[in-house]
């Protein structure tokens, strides 16, 4: 069978064809890579916030525009008569 004895990347997540090990697994966008009981877990950024393919760290997710917070946080709405650009 094509792939046998291959290692699938976790959910949310890819390599390309040739990879050696799972570093070569890359998050997807909006997730981060986290180490849970040994297993590589790639989470969603949360509510109104994004992050680039291949983020490692909870801090990597921004929030979009019109959102304010810590990254890696929550995200909470621009108040009233305020705006924010960028991301």
């Amino acid at each position: 069978a094509e792939g046998a004895g291959c290692q699938q990347c976790p959910a949310n997540a890819s390599s390309p064809a040739g990879a050696g090990d799972r570093t070569a697994c890359q998050c997807d966008a909006d997730f981060f890579l986290e180490v849970v009981n040994d297993d590589w877990v790639c989470t969603h950024c949360g509510p109104n916030a994004r992050s680039r393919c291949g983020s490692t760290l909870r801090s990597d997710c921004k929030c979009n525009p019109g959102y304010v917070g810590r990254d890696g946080g929550t995200c909470t709405p621009c108040p009233l008569n305020t705006y924010k650009a960028l991301v």
